[in-house]
């Protein structure tokens, strides 16, 4: 016979339909056996929760009567959080549209995008951030990071990882390094995750004729990519704690397809950091004289 506490229970499948949301709840309430969960079963759960308040009160309600009151207050947040940005969407998204089509304003165009992707619509933000980019380029890399990182739901993969080349070549031609620097379709790319969400590769091999100084810009590359905080921005060292720092910088290591590093951001997604180390890199390439190298992902090199 299986023990489990409350706390080890399985989570109930709750994102359905709303057709069959009774019925479910029906299922639920009858069952007297929930077997143990995992924490992946309980992440899912809580992504679920996230996206529809109704969810996180269904699902609340479940650990309540389950016994699982931390779970419950956590969930009860969620569904307060949810209604409270419900509410204000309500009459912030009209504001924004008309300016967006009527005022023609880029910025209203980029913060409708930005809000429907919170909402869990990105394909209905994609021609709000397409409009903000057209209207003005500096938004490219603001307005890709909203579609691959903001929405609750998850965009098709390809269409994000589009959406982060396309930031990357505007950090590119911004940075004015010329066409000898070509960028791979793979750099700093996207793929599925363990748990069913996207991962980024944050590795990155430089192929041209100066292997040595490629080594060097990427050493450094490293050491700086640390001072780059979760919002894009470059600290610097003095600004940060030693401790936030970690350890040594990541290693260069040589490769058939040239020197390369892993900058290992923890896999989670993120444009803005994506193009502020691309920046970065770019600087340093230029500072020890490489004028002509191809970036890519290190994967196919290393396995």
């Amino acid at each position: 016979m299986e023990h489990s506490t409350a706390r080890e229970r399985r989570w109930p499948e709750l994102a359905r339909p709303a057709g069959r949301r009774a019925s479910d709840e029906a299922r639920l309430a009858a069952s007297a056996e929930v077997r143990a969960s995992t924490e992946e079963q309980r992440a899912q759960w809580r992504r679920a929760a996230e996206e529809d308040a109704d969810a996180a009160r269904r699902l609340a309600a479940w650990c309540r009567a389950h016994g699982d009151t931390a779970e419950h207050r956590h969930l009860e947040a969620l569904a307060e959080q949810a209604e409270r940005e419900a509410a204000h969407e309500a009459v912030l998204l009209p504001v924004l549209q008309r300016a967006a089509v009527e005022g023609r304003d880029p910025a209203a165009a980029l913060a409708l995008g930005q809000a429907l992707c919170r909402r869990g619509e990105p394909e209905a933000a994609a021609p709000w951030l397409e409009r903000a980019v057209a209207q003005d380029p500096r938004t490219t890399v603001t307005a890709a990071h909203a579609y691959c990182c903001l929405s609750r739901r998850r965009a098709p993969l390809a269409r994000s990882q589009r959406w982060l080349h396309r930031a990357l070549r505007h950090e590119l031609e911004r940075s004015g390094a010329g066409e000898g620097v070509v960028l791979a379709e793979d750099l700093f790319g996207l793929a599925d995750g363990d748990d069913g969400r996207p991962r980024q590769d944050w590795s990155v091999a430089v192929a041209g004729d100066h292997p040595e100084r490629a080594a060097r810009a990427l050493a450094a590359t490293a050491a700086r990519s640390r001072l780059v905080g979760d919002g894009g921005h470059e600290f610097e060292a003095f600004e940060l704690d030693p401790a936030d720092l970690g350890g040594a910088p990541p290693q260069v290591h040589p490769g058939p397809g040239g020197p390369w590093v892993d900058l290992d951001r923890g896999g989670a997604v993120s444009v803005v950091v994506a193009a502020a180390l691309l920046r970065v890199l770019l600087e340093e390439l230029r500072a020890a004289g490489v004028g002509a190298a191809r970036l890519g992902s290190a994967r196919p090199a290393t396995g």
